[in-house]
């Protein structure tokens, strides 16, 4: 019964608009905000331009039934950046999207509509890693 209801809070999490990028030789944290995301990986704006081929980690929330932000970290690759507004648009590819280490990303694609998921205000919500 626990595992069920478990599952069913993952189910129902929603993701936050905005990620954090890191790489792994560099401490710099980097800010942006996902426009789209599926299976294969993510599409994002921010304000560096990011290389493509570059490993990064995005740090993903996650809104709880509770309202409560959780967070999941996914590597990627990033695939293509282009000049967008004042910013860049980057695309990266997963890495190794795994469910025992994402579940509550893995939950969110395989039930919902992504678009539908994406919140752009996290200010009124408390956050847990």
């Amino acid at each position: 019964m626990m595992r069920q209801n478990n599952r069913q809070k993952l189910e129902q999490a929603q993701i936050h608009g905005q990620l954090e990028l890191q790489f792994p030789e560099d401490p710099i944290k980097i800010k942006a905000n996902a426009t789209d995301i599926s299976q294969g990986g993510l599409g994002l704006n921010c304000s560096k331009r990011i290389p493509v081929g570059r490993r990064v980690m995005i740090r993903i929330g996650f809104l709880s039934p509770h309202e409560v932000m959780q967070f999941e970290t996914v590597d990627g690759m990033v695939k293509w950046c282009r000049t967008h507004g004042f910013g860049f648009s980057v695309g990266i590819q997963f890495s190794d999207l795994n469910p025992q280490y994402h579940p509550r990303l893995t939950a969110f694609l395989q039930q919902n509509n992504p678009s539908r998921g994406i919140i752009h205000d996290p200010s009124t919500y408390s956050q847990q890693d």
